[in-house]
This record gives structure tokens, sequence and C-alpha cells, in this order.
């Protein structure tokens, strides 16, 4: 876990300050690193231990948060992998409703357009689905279920998502934010789809005044985000960030950690896949992970959601290095999106929980230290890493 959160850049590890609440972070990426690592020591109550207790410590903290059943002998690595296969497995069960809305969203859309759009969906789901191996299978249901309803009105088989979605707090918007996202790569939201969009936003709650605003928010966010993928020379001769902060004004602000994980994962994995977009689409895509709402509705407070947020990235950033460290002369299979076999109707599944154990009484995340009180965490050899991606 330690080796992934060495390896995040000075972008992830400022936000990971602003949201372990330092309203000023420093600029050096050293010590924003000690932040971060000092703010999890202290967390667990493991001040001044070595780096390999405090990860430890860490790990087995959120291995309890998340149900894992582990003994005290297994190795490290071997936690770490399963932590993440139970998030990514919670984080998809959760927000698989979710995708298969806005599945009907795409598909009322240009059908010539349906393969790109589920690339882009793929690049936002692949923030709770790092395995790509399960990435491709949900690619192949989200195709058939693109087939199906763009010949039919999806509405009528809608309704038992609809339901789980609307129980959720902020997934509503958030869902409704990826559809209209993914449709303006038709070159505007057209007539079926903000129809669609107008019956979902009602069923979810929202009324015509609501659903304007959401509209013309995302269309904003949409060009914010496009035209940040295009520099303009300022007169001081530097460059100026069109969007500014505007992952700040986004629909669920606090899923900027997934956006700038999402730059940073395309950008590790270029070497195995060398056609990887450039442009503003992999912030917004980031943004709208649902990685975000899933933390904060599986903790019970923000403190321990932000941990869990952290821990993850981390794991995940780790893993995915290693793999594009020994796969990097492979050439990408691009998993295929022509064929559309019918598929049977789709039915709602309710979220439950990996496991039904008895609630964990988890330590409080406490507020960080100041700057000068961080504790300098040793630095361990570097573990090989058990991939299953």
């Amino acid at each position: 876990m330690f080796d992934g959160l060495s390896l995040m850049n000075v972008a992830e590890l400022t936000e990971i300050n602003r949201l372990i609440g330092v309203e000023s972070p420093p600029t050096s990426r050293d010590i924003l690193h000690d932040v971060v690592s000092g703010w999890m020591a202290q967390a667990v109550k493991k001040e001044g231990a070595s780096r390999s207790v405090v990860e430890r410590a860490v790990l087995e903290w959120t291995a309890q948060a998340f149900k894992v059943t582990f003994s005290d002998a297994i190795d490290t690595n071997d936690l770490e992998r399963l932590i993440r296969r139970r998030i990514a497995d919670e984080a998809s069960a959760f927000l698989n409703p979710s995708w298969t809305i806005t599945c009907a969203l795409i598909a009322v859309g240009k059908v010539d357009n349906i393969p790109h759009k589920l690339e882009l969906m793929e690049q936002a789901a692949s923030m709770a689905v790092p395995s790509q191996g399960a990435l491709r299978s949900h690619r192949d249901d989200w195709a058939k279920l693109c087939h199906r309803w763009s010949t039919m009105d999806p509405l009528s088989e809608l309704y038992p998502f609809i339901e789980e979605v609307r129980e959720r707090s902020d997934m509503g918007v958030e869902c409704l934010t990826l559809g209209l996202a993914l449709s303006l790569m038709d070159g505007g939201i057209s007539f079926p789809t903000e129809r669609l969009f107008r019956q979902v936003a009602e069923q979810f709650g929202l009324d015509r005044g609501e659903s304007d605003k959401l509209q013309k928010r995302v269309n904003n966010l949409y060009w914010k985000h496009h035209n940040a993928a295009q520099p303009t020379q300022e007169r001081s001769g530097g460059y100026a960030d069109p969007i500014g902060s505007a992952a700040r004004q986004t629909v669920y602000e606090a899923g900027a950690l997934e956006a700038l994980a999402t730059d940073a994962r395309a950008k590790m994995l270029s070497t195995l896949q060398p056609e990887v977009k450039k442009s503003g689409w992999s912030k917004l895509m980031g943004s709208l992970s649902g990685m975000s709402p899933f933390f904060s509705s599986r903790m019970k407070d923000f403190g321990q959601a932000t941990m869990a947020r952290v821990v993850y990235h981390a794991i995940v950033k780790q893993h995915v290095a290693v793999a594009a460290e020994m796969y990097q002369s492979r050439a990408p299979v691009a998993p295929s999106v022509s064929a559309f076999p019918t598929p049977p109707v789709p039915t709602a599944q309710p979220f439950v929980l990996a496991s039904e154990a008895p609630e964990v009484d988890l330590p409080e995340v406490e507020e960080p230290a100041p700057l000068a009180e961080q504790v300098e965490i040793q630095q361990d050899s570097r573990r090989r890493i058990k991939l299953d991606l």
C-alpha cells in the first residue's frame, strides 16, 4: 500500500491532504506524502512506528471495516489483494443499478456511437472494477443491454433499478450526470435521450426546474473539462487552466480524487494502451466513477470513508504500476463490442454486503497533526506484488 502512496503525484497527494483536513496543503511532494503517512499512523495509533508496522495496521483496519476474514499469519501482499477484491466486488454491486440506467440513456441516442460511449463508461467504471477481465464482462453485458434498448422503450424495464438508486443519497444525480455526459458524444442531447432523462429524473424526485438545472450543469461541466484539455497561452507566457476549480463544481465534488486517479492510471498504463485519449474526458469520467458515494455510503463517518478511499487508491495504484512494468511490451487486446446478442430481460439485484458479520468498532480517524509534528516513516524494501488485474 505504501508503495502505491509513494507513486502518487503531487495533484493526487494534494487532493488527499485536502480530504483529510489540510486547508493549505504544502507544495513539496515529500511533505505532502509525509502528511498523509503521518495521518494514517495517527489514525491507527501507531505514531512513531516503522513503515511496515503502520502499513499492516492500516490494512488490518481496512479489512475489518469491509469484513474481510484473515489470520494474523496472512502475508501482507495477500491481505492487500483480498481488500482490493472485496472493495471492488462491493462497489461493483453497489453501482450496477446506476450503470444499467446509464446504459439505457446511451442506447436511446445514436446507435453508431454506442461503442464509443461504452469505452468511456468503461473508463469511469475502471475505478470500481480494476480487474480487466471483470471489466470486459461488464462491457459485454452493457453492450447487450444497449442493443436491446436501442430498439425499444427501456423505461418499463428500468423501474427496479430506479428504485434501488433512488434510495441512495446522490447516486441518482450522479447516474443521470454520467448518462447525459456520455450522450454528448452524439454532438448534443437527442430528443429520445432527453425524454428518457426527464422520465428517470421524475422517478428520482426531481421536478422540471431541477432537471433543467442538472442538464445545464452537465453541459457546462462537459465543456469545461473539454476545454481544459486545450490550454491557452497567457500574456505572461504561462498556460492557463480554463477549468480552474471546476472539480469542486461537479455534481459530486468529492470525486476529485477519482478523477485524478483515472488520469494517473491512464498514463501509467500508456505502455499497455498506447492509444489512450489525451482529453478532458478522463477527468470527467473519473469524477463520475461513483466510488466516492460508495465509500460514503459504506462507512459511518467522513474520516473513515476517506481512509478507505486512500487505502484503496494506493493499493490499486501499486498493483497497476507493477502490471505496467511487467507487461509493458505486450500489445493490448481491445474488447469487442460489435456483436450485440439479445439478452434476457434484466433483473435488478439488491445490493448486499459480502459479509453479514457483526459490526466491528473501528478507531475514529483523527485530524492530522501540524506539519512540524509529522512522523517520519522509515522506507522498507519493496515487496513483490501478487497481481489479479
